[in-house]
């Protein structure tokens, strides 16, 4: 992934801007099947497509952000980013911002009246801005325009929040109609969260599905049949991919080698990890790392 962080600052309540997020970190994301699945507590994504296009799948479908479109990504939506079958390149930017960042706080009047319906739309995971759409064009403008910015001029604090502000309103204006018809709380969806978040934090152990069952308060069936209907996998497939992509991160990032790589996420035997990274990810751990080094 070819980015570069402008802000992260807890006092600003940008998380990150990223200048870059290319086909080829997205597609490497994608070989592991569901460890790309992810969601943000407390932050908001505002997208924009540069060049080709970009697929983001939630747990009710999934939508294509078409090149020069974008969208908002919803904070709490579970989801995933692939690269449509037929695009051979694609560069996504976005901002990732809490939004107290332009509501001020919880309490405020700006919160409760323009940013809070949104947040709590729960059927809201996703909302895309084509640049077909005339009421989407001038939107799409100020999203593009809020990224090229320059992080070193006078204010740029100041006016990028402005900028999003500005940004905000419009998707206001253009979601307001549709908000207030709000579906009760996705249940499901919070105990494939937390089951996701222990898998996270234990992935470098040995795990059962009981174990990972337990982490929601279900039953072993329960958990086969939310990671089925949420995700599209199984538990212990969710397990394998992210511990696969854990070690492909581990090996172009560290030194360490395969066995030690191996075990530290959580593949006991080298041999059974080097023959399931083989059969994931189509080459050995060694020519991955020599690949993604070069």
């Amino acid at each position: 992934m070819d980015a570069s962080i402008r802000g992260g600052l807890s006092d600003f309540f940008i998380y990150f801007s990223m200048d870059r997020h290319d086909a080829d970190y997205i597609q490497d994301t994608a070989e592991t099947g569901a460890s790309a699945w992810h969601w943000y507590s407390r932050a908001a994504g505002l997208y924009y497509i540069l060049e080709g296009s970009c697929e983001m799948v939630t747990s009710g479908g999934s939508q294509i952000f078409p090149e020069k479109g974008g969208g908002l990504v919803n904070v709490g939506a579970l989801h995933s980013i692939c690269i449509p079958e037929g695009v051979d390149r694609a560069v996504m930017y976005v901002h990732l911002f809490d939004p107290k960042l332009i509501s001020g706080g919880n309490d405020s009047r700006i919160y409760q009246k323009y940013v809070q319906p949104i947040l709590n739309d729960k059927k809201l995971e996703v909302f895309v801005l084509d640049s077909e759409d005339m009421a989407h064009a001038a939107l799409l403008e100020q999203l593009a325009s809020s990224f090229t910015m320059d992080e070193k001029a006078p204010e740029y604090d100041l006016r990028l929040r402005n900028m999003l502000s500005e940004i905000w309103i419009g998707l206001y204006g253009l979601l307001e109609p549709q908000l207030g018809q709000q579906k009760r709380e996705n249940k499901t969806d919070e105990k494939v969260k937390r089951m996701m978040a222990y898998v996270y934090q234990h992935y470098d152990e040995k795990l059962s599905v009981a174990d990972i069952a337990s982490a929601a308060f279900v039953s072993v069936r329960e958990c086969f049949r939310i990671f089925s209907n949420n995700l599209g996998t199984t538990p212990e497939s969710f397990v394998r991919d992210y511990r696969l992509r854990m070690a492909c991160q581990m090996l172009t990032s560290t030194t360490d080698s395969v066995t030690t790589i191996g075990y530290n996420c959580g593949f006991r035997n080298n041999s059974y990890f080097c023959k399931i990274f083989r059969e994931n990810i189509g080459i050995s751990p060694l020519a991955y790392r020599k690949k993604n080094r070069g």
